[in-house]
């Protein structure tokens, strides 16, 4: 039910010529209220907006707003835009450091032709972070223009980790590229760690030149090292022609030679042969 006997706050007038509809306001504070007088004694109105404070309220001001944003999918006038950008965030496959390149890309998709297509652009590595520079058409064109279209990498794509871009365009508002699948295709090319082989003899008998006495066991302090080489996640390794290279170090022993004194059953001297596996350790 409506108070015929109350004021109209607010008052619509609706322009026909204009096609907009007039949004008439009265300041509030000039309708009766019981908070009127407490309103005018604590705020100051202002006609002025660049004269409003935080002491002063400002009046209600008429707007004029387009009756076509009641219902914008009724505007014949409407605008819509033809072209659209999808981009992907860089991606190593969980493995950072593992070259690897690219083979092909498997789109397919909806409402591809000459005119409604989509596009691949791609970036590697430690290219620029703007969206709007710095990237590369994937294969001769990147365009795809069929329900299926394998687009090949022209030249040979080496990266670490590496980010799309897919710009869809078309010239009919009413109907736009759909994208149903985006399969890269690429091959792992990891580094090839080079690898040494040593063998060294290590032997209890000592010889007897300026009365040092034999020692019939193997050298512990030897084995020892090579137990703490062991354990260690790389070392540093000097080949023959003296270079330098971290490795990381395994070994196993053989027995050659064991004598005993068959007599006595008292173990003279044995001799043992260490094979020492060294594999290149990338610290870079």
């Amino acid at each position: 039910m409506v108070d015929e006997t109350q004021p109209d706050f607010l008052q619509i007038d609706e322009d026909e010529d204009s096609g907009v509809s007039n949004f008439t306001a009265f300041d509030l504070l000039q309708q009766p209220s019981k908070f009127k007088e407490e309103l005018e004694k604590q705020y100051k109105v202002e006609d002025d907006l660049a004269a409003i404070t935080n002491d002063t309220v400002v009046k209600a001001y008429r707007l004029r707003m387009p009756i076509r944003n009641e219902n914008p999918a009724l505007n014949s006038l409407s605008e819509h835009r033809l072209t659209g950008n999808f981009y992907t965030s860089y991606v190593n496959f969980n493995f950072p450091d593992v070259d690897k390149s690219a083979i092909k890309i498997t789109v397919t998709g909806r409402n591809l032709d000459s005119n409604k297509k989509a596009t691949v652009f791609y970036k590697v590595d430690d290219a620029t972070d703007d969206d709007t520079t710095g990237w590369t058409t994937f294969g001769s064109s990147g365009e795809c223009t069929s329900s299926s279209t394998t687009l090949t990498s022209s030249i040979q794509l080496n990266f670490k980790r590496i980010r799309f871009k897919v710009v869809l365009s078309t010239n009919d508002s009413a109907q736009s590229p759909i994208i149903t699948g985006f399969v890269f295709h690429s091959a792992w090319n990891p580094i090839e760690y080079r690898r040494w082989s040593v063998q060294a003899k290590l032997s209890d008998k000592r010889s007897l030149a300026m009365r040092r006495v034999r020692n019939k066991t193997l050298r512990t302090a030897d084995l020892n090292n090579l137990e703490t080489l062991r354990k260690e996640p790389f070392i540093l390794y000097t080949d023959l022609d003296g270079s330098s290279h971290y490795v990381s170090m395994r070994y196993r022993d053989e027995l050659i030679k064991s004598r005993v004194q068959s007599t006595r059953n008292v173990q003279l001297d044995q001799t043992r042969r260490l094979i020492l596996e060294l594999t290149e350790v990338k610290t870079t």
